[in-house]
């Protein structure tokens, strides 16, 4: 078996600047210049240099001692990661706790604690999809790498330890786990994306390219000519990804061998004499020593910069300034607190002691975040207007018509054609729900099947106008494979398409238009577009309130989609129901109901009870475009829609009294809660709590009981009130009480 030359063993110049490659790959990146769009590579020329790496220190401690120090092995990695990190964690938190709205706060703190347990990848790979966070909302997000690495660490040194007494084995475990390693990467890669960009052991075949470089003899000349043209070519493989690829890439896989066996060559061909100075240059190694805290630095500083003081898109200075603060944050890093800590001194007992005692106190922090609703209390972080427990309320509310159907039908039924009813598919991506909302609304009778999936508009050729990441692309494929199939369309009465546009165009919409007519598909009802917002309506609502002119500076322009739409559908025949003109009828669209509930509680998803609206005044319209619509024939869903306020009786209240200005039962947002325990109440059904006539600004219903907010300025007025609950559908009012307002005097 080769030995480690001195080559292999001795520090070496050419790795560090390696590293800078890597480094500035990602951060120019992630800066927003456009002309490095596979600057993510250099997370993978990172894992390259890590495999060579640590496998050569490990296989030299076995030359030398016929073992492996594990003690001495996890010491060292944590004096050279653990510093960096843990200051980098504690300055991001510190920023998130006063910068953070409680959503994202709540959000962070998740991410806190799985990257102090060096789970982030993992963390991150189950937050990953199709309704995702933005990226840019994530201030540890770039921490998935950490936790690749670390994970490779306490696995690596185990199996490489297990194979000491025959080391002849250790090179032919190395190949074969790449290989391993690159086939299931490559054969999962198109149904797995987010699992395999970030999960472990989908990237050990980049790890190995490294490693197996330290049974790979050599080169015995600087000069040698071959050793100038392998470095020249492995540059240039790196820079050919770093400003070839894109998000548009098939990746990792077998596309990643380009920047990895690029980095490998490097890693073997690094001491070429001419062309190796372009790596062991002073820039370059100094740039490479500090790319370990560049790279913990950069990421939060960008994100903080992009939504706390930037409003657009980064320009060029903006742009170069994210980088000149990453290396001078990344400096003093290098120097104050990751270079003291390197060395292994005397007190290593403390230094682990104080390694604990951070990572339980981060630990700490981040699940109380998590838990406790990303800490509302911080009332400079948010307006009270809308809390992050109302936006998971609004948002599973959107599906309580689908739930109760597929509980009704079963769920294994809950698609199923029924004989002797009117039979209605809806089609779309997450917008489908909408459509449901909005038919099930006024003709509660029909029997709603869905053709739905998140990000899987109807097209024939789905792969050709998604992005290789798209989360359910094989999925969405087989999905469309039934959209286009006359026969089982021919089944339904009648057909909705509900969609969102942006990469899917109203062309591509209409193509499938003429799909459907060509095979005789006579009754289709197309969904209009609505607003969509640059950011979450609860991020805006949390800096400027109910203030609807913020709320329309985030507004995305997309207004001529309507019309393309309405020409396009009319033209085969078909009826269109525009979004647009149901809450926009004078030109000015509505963006809060009377009772402040928002179209939207992410950026563009109607909230149930704008979607319940969408089709009300069009009923007669949409009947007769139907023409098949029967007498209606309620079942025990729709009963308790229409009859809930019959049966409903009021067997305790609160508050009911107060003095002149004082808000009894106070909430954060300054209004009165108002609660109400009732039998016969229906989990999430239509109701709204009048107070003298006024609906409450938010009204919920769960557990039996019903809840509202009162504005403090509705009872300011000395003398009685009435407490009335209303449905909202049929109109029906139960008194409740008196609310009596007492004088102070």
């Amino acid at each position: 078996m080769h030995r480690l030359s001195k080559t292999n063993s001795a520090y070496r110049l050419e790795i560090d600047g390696l590293r800078s490659l890597a480094v500035l790959s990602v951060v120019l990146f992630h800066s927003g210049f456009s002309m490095f769009s596979g600057g993510f590579v250099g997370v993978d020329v990172f894992f390259v240099i890590s495999g060579y790496l640590i496998t050569r220190l490990l296989v030299a401690e076995i030359d030398r001692n016929g073992r492996i120090n594990f003690a001495n092995f996890y010491l060292r990695r944590a004096r050279r990661l653990l510093p960096a990190m843990f200051f980098t964690l504690i300055c991001t938190t510190v920023l998130a706790f006063w910068f953070l709205s409680p959503q994202q706060l709540e959000s962070y703190g998740a991410s806190l604690l799985h990257a102090v347990l060096s789970f982030s990848n993992i963390y991150f790979y189950s937050e990953s999809g199709y309704f995702d966070t933005a990226s840019t909302l994530k201030p540890l997000l770039h921490t998935w790498t950490l936790g690749v690495e670390e994970q490779f660490y306490y696995v690596w040194p185990l199996l490489l330890g297990l194979l000491a007494p025959r080391k002849w084995w250790m090179p032919i475990f190395v190949i074969i786990a790449g290989f391993l390693s690159l086939y299931v990467c490559q054969s999962i890669l198109a149904s797995q994306t987010d699992a395999t960009f970030f999960l472990m052991p989908f990237r050990v075949y980049e790890f190995a390219l490294g490693a197996i470089l330290v049974w790979v003899k050599s080169p015995n000349s600087e000069d040698n000519t071959s050793m100038n043209v392998l470095l020249t070519i492995g540059l240039g493989m790196v820079a050919y990804s770093v400003f070839n690829f894109s998000e548009a890439t098939v990746f990792p896989g077998v596309n990643a061998l380009i920047p990895c066996v690029g980095a490998a060559l490097c890693i073997y061909a690094g001491n070429a004499k001419h062309v190796g100075r372009l790596l062991r240059n002073r820039l370059a190694v100094g740039i490479g020593l500090i790319s370990y805290s560049m790279y913990l630095a950069h990421w939060p500083i960008i994100v903080f910069y992009n939504n706390h003081i930037n409003s657009g898109e980064l320009r060029t200075i903006e742009s170069l300034l994210l980088v000149a603060v990453s290396l001078a944050a990344a400096v003093f890093m290098y120097f104050v607190i990751e270079k003291p800590f390197r060395r292994v001194q005397a007190s290593n007992g403390r230094f682990l002691l104080t390694c604990v005692l951070l990572a339980f106190s981060l630990t700490y922090l981040g699940a109380s975040m998590w838990a406790g609703g990303g800490w509302e209390w911080r009332t400079w972080a948010s307006s009270g207007s809308l809390s992050s427990e109302s936006v998971t309320r609004g948002k599973d509310y959107r599906f309580h018509v689908r739930q109760e159907i597929c509980q009704q039908k079963g769920w294994k039924a809950c698609d199923d054609i029924i004989d002797g009813k009117v039979n209605a598919l809806i089609i779309g991506d997450s917008h489908a729900v909408d459509a449901l909302n909005a038919f099930d609304e006024i003709f509660p009778e029909h029997n709603f099947s869905m053709s739905q999936l998140g990000g899987c508009p109807p097209h024939n050729d789905i792969e050709s106008i998604t992005q290789p990441s798209h989360p359910d692309r094989l999925e969405c494929k087989q999905l469309n494979l039934q959209r286009f199939d006359p026969e089982y369309l021919k089944g339904f009465d009648y057909i909705v398409i509900n969609v969102l546009f942006g990469w899917y165009t109203p062309t591509h919409l209409l193509d499938y238009l003429d799909f459907l007519a060509s095979n005789d598909i006579k009754k289709v009802v197309v969904v209009g577009d609505y607003l969509t917002l640059k950011q979450d309506m609860y991020e805006i609502l949390n800096k400027h309130d109910y203030n609807a002119a913020a709320v329309l500076q985030q507004v995305v322009d997309a207004s001529d989609i309507d019309r393309q739409l309405k020409a396009g559908t009319e033209s085969y025949g078909y009826y269109f129901l525009s979004k647009r003109d149901v809450f926009c009828p004078s030109g000015r669209c509505e963006l809060f109901d009377a009772n402040g509930i928002p179209f939207t509680y992410d950026k563009h998803h109607l909230s149930y009870e704008f979607a319940s609206r969408l089709a009300v005044d069009s009923k007669q319209a949409l009947s007769d475009f139907i023409g098949v619509i029967p007498e209606s024939r309620l079942e025990h869903r729709t009963k308790d829609k229409t009859t809930i306020l019959d049966q409903l009786v009021v067997t305790e209240w609160g508050p009911k009294s107060t003095h002149s200005g004082v808000v009894s039962n106070k909430q954060p947002n300054g209004s009165m809660g108002i609660w109400i325990r009732a039998s016969n109440v229906i989990d999430g059904a239509k109701l709204e709590v009048l107070f003298d006539g006024q609906p409450a600004s938010v009204t919920t219903v769960q557990n039996g009981l019903i809840t509202a907010a009162i504005s403090s300025e509705l009872i300011m007025s000395i003398g009685e009130h009435e407490i009335v609950v209303r449905h909202l559908s049929t109109g029906k009012s139960v008194s409740v009480g008196k609310f009596s307002v007492y004088s102070n005097e």
